[in-house]
């Protein structure tokens, strides 16, 4: 027998997964009540309240469809071909849109930043080398 339904209570707690004749048991006995919630595998939610869905899928034969929710596209499986092209076009626009003059961030810009107390040090020396190494003497 094949256990694929769960049940949440009122109170958020997951029962299951049960088989869909232990389900029916439940609600006819009157264990889950109207505000607690039945699903089959990956479907979707529905009170027990709601006697249309009740009747429709866990009284009747007809199997429940997947949520289309958790049904969503993707992002670790390989792009479509579709939405390849997409992302290959908007690159090209991209490269097409940068004129010879643009200009990118040197090394410089992308390092990271010093660390609190090598401030004083760091900037000592790039001191020193802006001046070339040659400091006044006060005494001069």
């Amino acid at each position: 027998m094949e256990k694929n339904w769960l049940i949440r209570t009122k109170n958020n707690h997951i029962l299951g997964p049960v088989s869909k004749a232990k389900a029916k048991e439940l609600v006819e006995n009157g264990s889950i009540k109207g505000e607690d919630e039945v699903c089959s595998g990956n479907g979707f939610w529905f009170y027990v309240r709601e006697k249309d869905l009740v009747n429709k899928y866990l009284f009747g034969e007809e199997d429940q469809p997947f949520n289309p929710v958790t049904e969503a596209e993707s992002v670790l499986a390989p792009p479509s071909s579709r939405a390849y092209q997409e992302e290959a076009a908007q690159e090209e626009s991209f490269d097409e849109s940068l004129e010879e003059g643009d200009h990118f961030p040197s090394e410089q810009d992308l390092s990271y930043p010093p660390a609190p107390g090598e401030e004083d040090s760091e900037m000592a020396a790039s001191a020193s080398a802006a001046d070339g190494g040659n400091k006044k003497k006060s005494d001069d």
